[in-house]
């Protein structure tokens, strides 16, 4: 039987997520992302100080972590509410997790699922070393750069079952 976490999500699925997550800084931040090389992990790494998850589900079974550093989530804030944080506090957390979810929007928009297809839940803040401790999955890190420093985007796909070979591109 096979493992249902052997397979990484495809490269024209991850493609959609970088240009989702670029878009979403771009229209929303104000900032152009460069897209650093992609790799696989075992796990979910959380690569900088602010993350958070959503869940994708549907005609696409994913996870999404978007993990910013902290400059990058202050930035972040001042962008969106108008105003500076000098702490990760409550409004920061809420924030980078309405990120998460304008990323997935956006991809979701990108992947051509019909609503019908996918649902995508409330995001959520994470805590602890492994949040997600469990089985093995291969997790595609999509790293960025910004003018206030770095950001990650980790993909776990776990299963694509819409009718045909692929997502449209």
């Amino acid at each position: 039987m096979t493992n249902p976490y052997d397979a990484a999500p495809s490269s024209s699925i991850c493609r959609h997520f970088i240009e989702s997550t670029q878009a979403v800084f771009s229209t929303m931040v104000g900032c152009e992302l460069e897209p650093g090389t992609t790799s696989l992990c075992d796990s979910f790494q959380h690569c900088n100080d602010v993350q958070s998850s959503i869940r994708i589900t549907g005609g696409l079974d994913a996870t999404i972590v978007v993990s910013l550093d902290r400059e990058v989530a202050f930035a972040a804030a001042q962008a969106l509410i108008g105003e500076k944080p000098n702490s990760i506090n409550s409004d920061v957390i809420d924030l980078v997790g309405e990120i998460a979810n304008m990323i997935g929007g956006r991809a979701k928009e990108r992947l051509n699922i019909p609503n019908s297809l996918l649902g995508l839940p409330i995001p959520g803040p994470l805590y602890g070393k492994d949040p997600f401790a469990g089985p093995l999955r291969l997790v595609e890190q999509l790293p960025f750069t910004s003018p206030w420093g770095k950001l990650t985007l980790e993909l776990c796909a776990t299963s694509y079952h819409l009718v045909g070979n692929d997502y449209t591109d």
